[in-house]
């Protein structure tokens, strides 16, 4: 493999779609019970706007926030001299991370939470819309307060994957 390539680093945009994917069917279940208790709307309506607005959210959103958080990387790298450390160097680009090769086994998870924070903002902002369309008999802030609560638990799950996944593989 040429030198150019092997030094290309890591697109998170596939580690983050895949890990989304993985974990649509549980934020689906857990949101549709969030918005099912919150709005008092019968089960199946509630389930097809919440399962409608995540995969949204998956196929596109996910997208979105990371390119955002690379056209951040691009803006701050040309205003900011950053460190050299693996650690530093995990959050501040978390979008695309540089090939450091014994570090990107808790490079990737690192960089994973934080690009959740892009996620969610996305996340609440698409299914917000979608939800307010098909619920639009509702008042509208019962809809967006519910969207809210609803990506906050499912994102505070998401991390809390996270943080145990590097508690159980990189604890020493």
């Amino acid at each position: 493999m040429p030198a150019t390539i092997a030094n290309a680093g890591v697109p998170m945009i596939l580690v983050q779609w895949v890990g989304m994917a993985i974990a649509l069917v549980p934020i689906i279940i857990v949101e549709t019970l969030i918005l099912w208790a919150t709005i008092r709307q019968r089960y199946g309506r509630v389930l097809a706007v919440v399962a409608l607005a995540n995969l949204v959210t998956t196929v596109v959103g996910v997208p979105v926030a990371w390119f955002l958080s690379c056209i951040t990387e691009i803006f701050l790298d040309a205003a900011v001299n950053w460190s050299n450390d693996p650690a530093v160097h995990a959050v501040t680009h978390a979008a695309w991370l540089h090939p450091y090769e014994d570090d990107l086994g808790w490079m990737i998870p690192l960089a994973f939470m934080v690009l959740l924070g892009p996620a969610f903002i996305i996340s609440v902002v698409i299914e917000g819309l979608i939800a307010r369309k098909m619920l639009e008999e509702l008042p509208r802030r019962k809809v967006w307060s519910a969207v809210l609560r609803a990506n906050v638990v499912s994102y505070v799950l998401l991390l809390a994957y996270c943080v145990l996944y590097m508690h159980v593989h990189y604890a020493t």
